[in-house]
């Protein structure tokens, strides 16, 4: 198991141990959207240091042109900025920004959330919320998950 994938792991053991309350706190609107413009920063700081290409879609601004490496799946929604290593059509877009709303509500909480809901996109709420066709999990009709 690599360090990344423990630390996911405990981070989401972390999360699933939060009680209301606290979570309440860390999600508060302040908090959160300090939360969401430092990791909103942060990506645009990793995109730019990789020397991706960079272009708004309405509220998501989209860094193209990245190696694979430096993002999960086929793209990954930090803050208002999507990392990936090739332009995206509408419908992942539109996933995306679902993403970016997410974020916004969380703040940096959405870190340990997300993995708290599992690495499965089928099974995660988060991924569920924004859409698994639209995020190209899965085509229409395909009888595995109609």
């Amino acid at each position: 198991m690599t360090r990344l994938r423990s630390l996911g792991f405990g981070l989401g053991r972390l999360a699933r141990g939060v009680v209301d309350g606290a979570e309440s706190a860390v999600t508060a609107p302040p908090v959160a959207r300090a939360g969401f413009r430092f990791a909103s920063s942060g990506a645009k700081l990793w995109g730019a240091a990789l020397g991706g290409t960079f272009s708004r879609h309405g509220a998501l601004t989209v860094v193209t042109g990245l190696p694979s490496w430096a993002f999960g799946r086929g793209g990954t929604c930090v803050g208002d900025t999507v990392l990936t290593s090739k332009p995206m059509t509408d419908a992942v877009l539109a996933h995306e920004d679902v993403h970016r709303k997410q974020w916004q509500r969380y703040g940096l909480a959405f870190i340990p959330l997300y993995y708290a809901a599992g690495l499965d996109p089928l099974r995660n709420r988060f991924e569920i919320e924004a859409g698994l066709e639209a995020g190209g999990y899965f085509k229409a009709g395909d009888k595995r998950y109609d």
